[in-house]
């Protein structure tokens, strides 16, 4: 079964193999892979938001000084989610025609949503 699925979501489910160890059928697979991009997906977007307001706090602590050292710090921290966003959707597009009309291709597409979340939450936790 696991043939058909080709690479992210493959390497997704090879990377953790508690990930989907129930699912055997493409629709269980995309299931769980469902739950687990929903669940990257809202830790991202809690990290975005907390990055956002703290650029805010900066930029707006520094404009009371006069200082214009960190102008427009929110407006480019929020132009960085909007490019990611933009870019995760393009890209998962390409993965999911890269598999033609098969019923894996869902899979494909969330699981390179899931593979691209995984490494923005990493960028946004080291930063």
């Amino acid at each position: 079964m696991l043939m058909i699925i080709t690479f992210p979501a493959y390497a997704l489910m090879e990377k953790d193999n508690s990930l989907c160890p129930n699912s055997n059928t493409t629709l269980e697979i995309k299931d769980c892979i469902a739950k687990h991009f929903d669940s990257l997906e809202q830790k991202r977007t809690e990290l975005e938001t907390a990055e956002l307001k703290h650029a805010q706090i900066i930029e707006a602590d520094f404009n009371k000084m006069g200082s214009v050292q960190y102008q427009g710090l929110a407006e480019q921290t929020q132009k960085s989610r909007e490019a990611f966003e933009a870019y995760r959707q393009r890209e998962c597009e390409r993965v999911r025609a890269s598999y033609g009309a098969g019923s894996a291709a869902g899979i494909g597409f969330l699981g390179c949503k899931s593979t691209l979340t995984e490494q923005r939450i990493e960028q946004l936790s080291n930063e």
